[in-house]
């Protein structure tokens, strides 16, 4: 099935495969949001809130610009690049290891960081898409990593 999916994102023009998956991520964090909504609700976990104090310009250039350069590079450009040479090529494995430090990174509740996980399985999806198609995968990882920040400020600022 994996390879299904993928062999299918590689005909499609990448600016639709990243709106799709923007729409999937978007969809992730919905059912995550539901679920850590419920665990509060419940007692099971405290909520974790943003206990900074930064502007909201500061946090707009840091979750739109910064943090998609710097974790792209990282996540994406230099794990699974290295670690694509050492398991000979897998895409799967270079992406699911990346994604772990994706979720490590974003570990602010366990709720959270199992969706930055799944949010690093897309953007490593993609990353190794545009890598196939030689398309500018640093650039369009970036965008669509910069395209879901801008909606999860937008939402965090509609939701306090």
């Amino acid at each position: 099935m994996i390879r299904k999916v993928y062999r299918f994102a590689l005909k499609i023009n990448p600016l639709y495969l990243g709106v799709l998956l923007l729409i999937g991520i978007l969809f992730i964090n919905i059912i995550f949001a539901i679920i850590e909504a419920g665990a509060i609700q419940n007692g099971y976990v405290q909520p974790s809130g943003n206990k900074r104090n930064e502007s909201l310009i500061f946090q707009g250039v840091l979750a739109v610009i910064l943090a998609p350069i710097i974790e792209t590079f990282l996540f994406q450009k230099l794990i699974i690049h290295s670690i694509k040479s050492y398991f000979k090529k897998n895409n799967i494995n270079a992406i699911f290891i990346s994604s772990v430090f994706f979720g490590l990174l974003h570990y602010d509740s366990f709720t959270r960081m199992f969706r930055a996980f799944f949010v690093g399985l897309v953007l490593g999806f993609f990353y190794t898409i545009l890598s196939k198609k030689n398309n500018h995968p640093f650039t369009g990882t970036c965008l669509l990593h910069a395209g879901w920040n801008v909606l999860a400020v937008l939402l965090s600022i509609v939701l306090k």
